[in-house]
């Protein structure tokens, strides 16, 4: 098989780059995903774009993020307009909660670093908070509230990113392992699949947690699989229509009525499993926020796995010491967020 950019991934971010390159007219785009397009961190995120309440600090990674954010309004039009599919952008904002006198003294300090960089953040006495989201815990000790860190849900989003491509003319094929890259004076020429040889010009690897599991090349920083674990709940009441955070963690309002509740975070390796001590965790967050959540059961549990790269900043590069073949991974929990840059 032979085309013009070879896009080694099909989650969120090789989505969004095989549509770009589809809309963009640069050639045959062939796709290929080593299982079913979107199933991995992509079908387990949160779908939340929170810049503000996940960025530890300004600079040029803010900046990135800040940036692909502020694209969503417009890509969330134009997948509608192309495929029929709304990806539930939700801008009710965030709050960010403080239980403790140490949850308090770390977002006096967000606050600080945010208002200094002129990010758009309010800071709120726990009175506030109380009378914006009344089923908050009463022990609440103030928040933070960041207007423009939104949510999207990220399973219609992978729906919405292959069907635009489809329709731009890109190639999608699942259930093909790329067993290696093909390599030619120094310069990469394709892969090597279970299925066959796939030849390109260009060779984008986005393989998520994969991305260094490829023979014949080695990534200067390696992607590591660091487990996240979630919990659903279905209240009889809608608590919010806000993403809310805590220290401890986050929960995410659907439209449909589910209450996502997140996220652990491990280095067990590619061990997708669910356990009864993340499921205690994520159960004390959400009662942490919602008291009422103890007397509710909760529906469904899953885990992904982020690609980290040993650092919060994804790796999107053109590798220098091979020709033709650029990187796009290990954005670890910004995935969906960074989607559209």
């Amino acid at each position: 098989m032979n085309t013009d950019i070879l896009i080694i991934g099909g989650g969120v971010i090789g989505l969004a780059i095989a549509r770009l390159c589809g809309r963009r007219g640069l050639g045959e785009v062939t796709l290929i995903e080593r299982g079913r397009i979107g199933m991995e961190a992509s079908h387990a995120a949160g779908g939340m774009l929170a810049v503000q309440a996940e960025t530890e600090h300004g600079g040029g990674f803010l900046d990135f993020c800040t940036h692909s954010r502020n694209l969503y309004p417009e890509l969330a039009e134009s997948l509608r307009e192309e495929t029929g599919i709304d990806i539930q952008l939700e801008q009710s904002g965030t709050l960010f909660l403080s239980f403790s006198e140490d949850d308090v003294r770390k977002l006096t300090e967000r606050y600080a670093w945010q208002t200094h960089n002129g990010l758009n953040v309010s800071l709120l006495s726990a009175a506030e908070v109380l009378s914006r989201e009344p089923r908050i815990n009463p022990t609440v000790k103030g928040g933070l509230f960041f207007p423009q860190d939104w949510q999207v849900e990220n399973r219609r989003l992978i729906e919405a990113l292959a069907a635009s491509a489809v329709a731009s003319g890109v190639k999608i094929i699942e259930g093909c392992e790329v067993e290696s890259l093909i390599f030619e004076n120094s310069a990469v020429t394709g892969a090597m699949t279970d299925s066959g040889r796939c030849f390109a010009k260009s060779v984008v690897l986005a393989a998520g947690s994969w991305s260094s599991m490829i023979p014949g090349f080695e990534m200067q920083s390696q992607i590591m699989p660091v487990k996240g674990e979630m919990i659903v709940y279905t209240p009889t009441t809608k608590l919010t229509d806000k993403v809310i955070y805590s220290e401890r963690g986050y929960a995410i309002p659907r439209i449909d009525g589910r209450l996502l509740v997140g996220a652990t975070s491990e280095l067990v390796g590619f061990d997708k499993s669910t356990t009864d001590a993340a499921h205690a965790i994520l159960k004390a967050t959400a009662t942490e926020i919602f008291p009422c959540l103890e007397h509710e059961s909760i529906v469904d549990r899953w885990a992904g796995l982020r690609p980290f790269a040993g650092r919060p900043e994804p790796i999107i590069t053109a590798v220098d010491s091979f020709g033709g073949l650029i990187v796009a991974s290990g954005h670890y929990r910004n995935g969906v967020l960074l989607a559209p840059a």
